[in-house]
C-alpha cells in the first residue's frame, strides 16, 4: 500500500486530478489544505469531503508534520506552496518531497518581471498609497531596480528549500530553465512530468470561420497586462470585439482600472465577463472567440490556452513568454503578439492548422496522457529509496 500526502490550497486545480489519484489501486490518498482552518472558508475546491485542515501553526499540521518524520508516508506532493513553505519542508523529515509549480511560487522566487509600461505604473501608483511603502520607499526602489534585471534572485530562502526538494513536477519544463537561469549554483531537483485535467478536441474544430471576438487573457490579475495589450490591439487597427474574463483574480483597484481603461480605449468593443461562471458554462460562452491574446510574460491560463489550442482558435502570445517558447517547440502554430498586424486578427486559423493544434493537444494533454503521468508520479514515490 502506498501512502501520499497532498498539501494544496483552496483552489481548483487539485480538484482536476483527485477523482483520479483515488482511482488508482494500493494507493491511499490525504490531502491537507494549508490555507483553511475549515469546509465554511472553502471558496473554490469541490472535493471538501476528502479534504483535513492544517493551517500553519495548527495542531492539525503539527500531529501531520510528525507523522511525516515517523515514515507514515512513502511520499508528499505540494501543489503550490505556502508562505510557510521552509518551515513545511524542514519538518516533514526524509519522506520524499515533489514540488508542483503552479507559477505564481516558482516566479516569486525568481522576482520575475511581470508588467509591461501601462501596467507598471499602475502598480507602482498603488504602491505609493501604502504607508507602510512610502515608508519604505528607498529599499522599494532598489528592489524594484532588480527586479527589472531579468530572473534576478532575491529570495534567500530559495536555495534551501530546492535543496530540501527531491523532485520538481511542473507543466511546463520551460519553468525549470528560467529557475536555472535565476540560480545556475543550486541542485535543481530531478524533474518530472505532470498535468492538471485533460482536454478534448471541441466538435467544430478543423472548419472554415468568420472573425468573431478575440479572448483577452483569463482573469483580473494584473501579470495579464491588460491595459497594454488594448492598446497594442487598438495601436495596430483591430477592430474585433475583446471578450475580457474579470470575474476572479486581483483586486477591486486593478479591476476597476481595466473596466475604466477598456471602456476607454474600446468603447463597445470592451466586452468584460463579471459574472463567474461554471467552467462547462464559461467554455460554451467563449467558443464565439476565433482569436485569443494572453498578455502575461510568466505562465499563466493554461486551461484556457489548451482549450483554445483544441477549440481552433488562432493564439498569441508576447515572445517573452515561456508558454510561447515551450508550445512553439512542441510543433504548436501558435503567433507572436510583438510581431502582430491587423491582417492577422482579419483572418482565423486555417483548418489544416486548427486540426494539427487539436492532434497536438490530444497527444501530451489528453486523459491517457494524464493518467499516464500520475501513475509514473505514483511510481516514483512507491519506490524505496
Amino acid at each position: 500500500m502506498t501512502k501520499i500526502l497532498h498539501f494544496i490550497p483552496d483552489d481548483k486545480f487539485v480538484d482536476m486530478i483527485v477523482d483520479e489519484l483515488d482511482a488508482f489501486e494500493g494507493v491511499v490518498n490525504r490531502y491537507c489544505m494549508y490555507n483553511r482552518r475549515s469546509a465554511d472558508e472553502i471558496r473554490w475546491h469541490k472535493h471538501v469531503n476528502c479534504v483535513e485542515f492544517t493551517p500553519y501553526g495548527s495542531d492539525a499540521l503539527e500531529k501531520t508534520l510528525a507523522e511525516c518524520r515517523a515514515g507514515e508516508y512513502d511520499g508528499v506532493v505540494f501543489h503550490s506552496v505556502p508562505n510557510e513553505f521552509p518551515y513545511f519542508t524542514k519538518n516533514c523529515g526524509d519522506v520524499k518531497k515533489v514540488f508542483v509549480p503552479w507559477g505564481h511560487d516558482i516566479y516569486g522566487m525568481m522576482r520575475f518581471k511581470d508588467y509591461l509600461p501601462e501596467t507598471e505604473r499602475f502598480m507602482r501608483t498603488q504602491a505609493s498609497k501604502s504607508l507602510k511603502k512610502k515608508i519604505g520607499r528607498p529599499i522599494r526602489k532598489i528592489q524594484h531596480w532588480l527586479s527589472t534585471i531579468p530572473y534576478f534572485p532575491l529570495n534567500r530562502n530559495v536555495r534551501a528549500i530546492i535543496e530540501k526538494i527531491d523532485y520538481i513536477a511542473p507543466v511546463l519544463s520551460e519553468d525549470v530553465e528560467l529557475f536555472r537561469m535565476a540560480y545556475p549554483r543550486s541542485r535543481i531537483p530531478e524533474v518530472i512530468a505532470f498535468q492538471y485535467g485533460y482536454y478534448n478536441v471541441e466538435p467544430n474544430v478543423g472548419v472554415d470561420r468568420a472573425v468573431g471576438p478575440i479572448l483577452v487573457n483569463n482573469s483580473a490579475t494584473a501579470t495579464g497586462n491588460h491595459v497594454d495589450v488594448f492598446r497594442a490591439l487598438d495601436g495596430i487597427g483591430v477592430r474585433s470585439d475583446l471578450i475580457v474574463p474579470l470575474n476572479y483574480g486581483d483586486s477591486s483597484a486593478y479591476l476597476d482600472f481595466v473596466k475604466e481603461e477598456g471602456a476607454k480605449i474600446l468603447g463597445a468593443r470592451f466586452r468584460p465577463l463579471l459574472d463567474f461562471l461554471p467552467k462547462n458554462e464559461y467554455f460554451r460562452y467563449i467558443s464565439q472567440c476565433t482569436h485569443m491574446v494572453m498578455g502575461h510574460n510568466r505562465q499563466q491560463a493554461l486551461g484556457n490556452i489548451i482549450w483554445g489550442l483544441s477549440a481552433g482558435l488562432k493564439l498569441f502570445f508576447w515572445k517573452r513568454s515561456p508558454v510561447y517558447r515551450q508550445f512553439k517547440a512542441m510543433g504548436f502554430e501558435i503567433y507572436s503578439f510583438d510581431d502582430a498586424t491587423v491582417e492577422d486578427f482579419n483572418t482565423c486559423l486555417p483548418p489544416e492548422s486548427q486540426r494539427r493544434n487539436a492532434a497536438l493537444v490530444v497527444e501530451n494533454f489528453s486523459k491517457e496522457t494524464m493518467l499516464r503521468k500520475l501513475a509514473n508520479l505514483i511510481g516514483i514515490l512507491s519506490a524505496k529509496r
